[in-house]
């Protein structure tokens, strides 16, 4: 237990009442913080950057604190494993003021960099809102909403799905449709473990029912590099959504939605039943590397733990996200391809972009080049490159 006489900075309670490094190390570990370099980094400012902070109030304005230096994301993540490492071990509070009610608050209000940690993710990505998520499937052309909705739906990393929808023909993919136990909710899991490897395994992807057809049809024939430039187009400067944001919105939506609703063993800690829940949802995700957690069961009891999880808040992610009817139905809408007239309407205005872009003759260019003087993509180019004789630098 944490006895003080004295108010201390942060940094000397750690070294006056911390753990030893070796203890705290092995805490780490249990969190997924594997690294040797970001263990050292963490020591390292839990032992010297926070030697100026004793209170929540002074943790939010830390800057004004540590001559106009902001917080780093590195700082950040240290406390927040002290904070919870205290927790875990009964210390409700430091100087006076609650852990959970004041330091924690604190410290998501300090700015590192331009924005409070409020605004931030993990690794300085915007987290996005539920209404940025949906308008940005309402911004992209039919053929890519289908794959958004998978990623938005199921939290996969987009190479898994990529990989799973691409290299398998729509008749050979493992999809079945369960309820499991004790729910009443119906669910679509899609077996990917064979495209599974190393520290990114997953056993499976899971669905609301709605979206079995398009488990079932959707074929796909454009790059893994198609779609995640075209979703991170719907940026802009300050909201980031690419594909991994979105699959750090669906862990963040699953936890708000589901974190009251498990049927957990009582415990004296509720901090130790957050725990166990995000660690029923990295199940869900595949973001426990089993190699490294063999305490984890077999692949049936993982498989069994995760889909309860999924029934819990599957209804709330569809109210969410829904499922536009082209995708219930399992079609793909691509886009309508180009007329005669329509591509001898484009072939005119790039020529003419072209000669007013690079009036010497023959033109000298790079796809790049051309590519930002006219906006057009590789394919119509060739084809102009061919009639008129351009040549390539």
């Amino acid at each position: 237990m944490l006895i003080q006489q004295k108010i201390l900075s942060l940094s000397e309670i750690y070294l006056t009442y911390g753990p030893s490094d070796e203890e705290f190390i092995t805490y780490l570990i249990s969190q997924n913080v594997n690294s040797a370099a970001r263990q050292s980094e963490y020591l390292n400012a839990l032992k010297k950057r926070f030697l100026s902070i004793k209170t929540p109030n002074e943790l939010t304005g830390y800057a004004g604190y540590n001559n106009g230096r902001n917080m780093t994301q590195k700082y950040r993540g240290a406390l927040n494993k002290y904070f919870s490492y205290s927790l875990k071990h009964r210390i409700a509070s430091i100087n006076g003021y609650e852990i959970i009610n004041a330091w924690i608050p604190a410290l998501r209000k300090a700015k590192i960099g331009n924005k409070t940690a409020e605004e931030m993710g993990r690794n300085g990505v915007v987290y996005l809102t539920d209404e940025e998520v949906v308008s940005g499937m309402e911004n992209l052309p039919g053929e890519l909403r289908t794959f958004y909705l998978l990623l938005a739906y199921s939290g996969a990393r987009s190479a898994q799905l990529y990989d799973a929808i691409r290299n398998t023909k729509p008749e050979n993919r493992k999809i079945e449709r369960l309820t499991p136990n004790g729910g009443n909710t119906d669910i679509i899991r899609f077996d990917i473990h064979e495209f599974s490897r190393g520290r990114a395994y997953a056993d499976y992807l899971y669905f609301p029912v709605e979206l079995e057809n398009a488990l079932h049809n959707y074929t796909i024939f454009q790059s893994s590099f198609y779609f995640k430039k075209n979703i991170q187009k719907l940026q802009d400067e300050n909201r980031i959504i690419n594909v991994t944001s979105l699959r750090d919105w669906n862990y963040r939506t699953m936890f708000r939605i589901g974190v009251g609703k498990l049927d957990f063993p009582e415990r004296e800690d509720p901090w130790d039943t957050m725990l166990r829940y995000r660690s029923a949802l990295n199940l869900v995700q595949g973001r426990i590397a089993v190699s490294d957690n063999p305490e984890l069961f077999n692949k049936e009891e993982r498989a069994e733990r995760a889909a309860g999880i999924y029934a819990i808040c599957v209804k709330e992610l569809t109210g969410i996200l829904g499922v536009p009817d082209f995708v219930r139905r399992g079609e793909v809408i691509y886009r309508p391809k180009l007329t005669g007239k329509d591509k001898q309407e484009v072939e005119i205005r790039v020529k003419r972009m072209l000669e007013e872009t690079f009036p010497n003759g023959k033109y000298r260019y790079s796809h790049m080049d051309i590519r930002k003087a006219t906006g057009i993509s590789t394919s119509p180019l060739n084809r102009i490159i061919v009639k008129y004789g351009l040549e390539r630098k």
